[in-house]
């Protein structure tokens, strides 16, 4: 079947993934408490206290 004067369906979809660090003044986040400041320890939240 040919169709004339019609013009195809195009989708675009454009997308963009960033990764950037945030900091807060205070805050210190960690996985373990190795990375925690002297006396401090890595809670279940990923924030040393």
């Amino acid at each position: 079947m040919e169709t004339k004067g019609v013009s195809p369906l195009v989708d675009l979809v454009v997308s963009s993934q960033v990764e950037r660090p945030v900091e807060i003044a205070g805050l210190t986040s960690c996985n373990d408490s190795a990375r925690c400041p002297g006396g401090q320890a890595c809670q279940p939240d990923l924030t040393c206290q």
